[in-house]
């Protein structure tokens, strides 16, 4: 008797999205945009760098709508922060921005799953962008390793927002143009 195909195992983030899907955590956006797109919203993943007041928002919003948010933000809670971003509170002062402000996006949305990016990681990243668009100018070739990096960084997300506040728009241009190849 032969066995019957089976099919394959669903992803870990497939089972999850099905789980909050099939638990109703989602109820009022599915029945606001369907199912299918709720499903698209829990598999995707969004890049927050520089966590601003509108940053702060944006990571709530898309938090409670079960995207996966990446924060980067090495800045320690001073004083400034407290006027704008309410995942922190007044005993955070000293500690970093996005550590503290993931702890308080666990609270709001323990069902989400959430990721700290090191900001040399996002900076090595940038220096490595800059470098191949030079060697393009230059018509010097650039590290095969460094190229397939960056991309492999930046496919990792849906969508990266950068707070201008912390790099020169001119500075990110070189990323800009890699998410725009790569349709992030």
């Amino acid at each position: 008797m032969a066995a019957l195909p089976s099919s394959p195992a669903p992803a870990p983030e497939e089972t999850v999205a099905n789980s909050l899907l099939s638990h109703r955590v989602f109820d009022r956006q599915i029945r606001l945009w369907g199912v299918e797109s709720q499903r698209r919203l829990l598999s995707s993943h969004v890049l927050l760098v520089g966590l601003t007041s509108i940053h702060v928002e944006l990571a709530k919003n898309l938090a409670l709508s079960g995207v996966r948010v990446s924060v980067c933000d090495s800045r320690l809670v001073g004083e400034v922060d407290f006027s704008f971003n309410f995942l922190v509170n007044r005993d955070a002062e000293g500690q970093r921005v996005a550590t503290v402000s993931l702890a308080g996006l666990r609270e709001m949305a323990p069902f989400v799953v959430f990721e700290e990016v090191a900001e040399s990681e996002f900076q090595r990243l940038l220096a490595s962008l800059r470098e191949q668009d030079t060697g393009a100018k230059t018509q010097q070739s650039t590290g095969d390793q460094d190229a397939g990096h960056a991309v492999q960084f930046v496919q990792r997300f849906a969508a990266i927002s950068v707070a201008s506040e912390f790099y020169p728009l001119s500075s990110l241009a070189p990323l800009d143009a890699l998410c725009r190849r790569l349709n992030v």
